[in-house]
């Protein structure tokens, strides 16, 4: 029971802490913010804890309206991990990106099994407000010029490191208003089922919690892989398997 528990809490923190910072974007390199384009494509990624193979987590971007663009993922436990835990987590973000701008237009966050749990934001640009409901209780939030979801955030995170910037900051809602700060850490090498990526590591900063991001400018910054780190030791990881571009 005690394992049964343990990694039913594992893929829940998925979610929580990991998967609204896994999103994915696709860009044409260009010298010009005004010129990155996104680019519909599916991705899956194989998840670890700790050396276990807990899962597949799926992603797509695709243009739902000219303009904007809706980025889904799902994860569900495969192999041994089922045993313990047959949740199954979804998120969707729909964005504006026009004239290389950013904005998030709409958020939801769903998980099913034995605590099932809803969660949503819609947005209110011309007043500045965001109401962010989670399992009916509804909350209206402030919003700043840098404030992106956790799904956008990364959109927006991918976009800044193919311009070359080395410091960004966002305002994000995860239960509550954020202020996330990312760095850029150097260069790596990483193997990945599609072959050795050239990479660039962005790392969140502060907080007993961390996530890395290997971007892979030769995949227009997809990341190949993402690790959350807490008090520097690995906890869980995600690394590319496979990728089409495309509806």
């Amino acid at each position: 029971m005690a394992k049964k528990t343990h990694l039913g809490r594992a893929l829940s923190k998925i979610t929580l802490s990991l998967i609204g910072l896994l999103s994915l974007s696709v860009y044409s390199h260009a010298a010009d913010a005004n010129e990155f384009q996104f680019k519909a494509f599916q991705a899956e990624y194989k998840l670890k804890k700790i050396g276990m193979t807990l899962g597949t987590a799926k992603f797509s971007l695709q243009e739902t309206a000219p303009d904007t663009w809706q980025y889904s993922s799902s994860i569900k436990p495969s192999g041994i991990a089922r045993m313990f835990s047959k949740d199954t987590f979804a998120e969707t973000s729909s964005v504006l990106f026009k004239l290389g701008q950013l904005t998030p237009i709409g958020y939801q966050y769903t998980r099913t099994g034995k605590k099932p749990e809803v969660a949503n934001v819609s947005y209110d640009w011309s007043a500045k407000k965001a109401t962010f409901t989670r399992n009916g209780k509804a909350r209206v939030l402030n919003l700043q010029d840098n404030h992106q979801d956790r799904y956008s955030m990364v959109l927006a995170l991918m976009q800044a490191t193919a311009q070359g910037k080395q410091n960004m900051a966002y305002q994000v809602i995860d239960k509550s208003m954020k202020l996330r700060n990312y760095s850029r850490k150097g260069e790596a090498v990483i193997k990945t089922s599609l072959g050795n990526q050239n990479t660039i590591r962005i790392v969140q900063d502060g907080g007993r919690r961390q996530i890395h991001y290997w971007l892979s400018p030769e995949l227009n910054y997809i990341p190949v892989r993402i690790e959350q780190f807490k008090e520097g030791k690995s906890q869980l990881k995600l690394t590319l398997k496979k990728l089409n571009w495309g509806k």
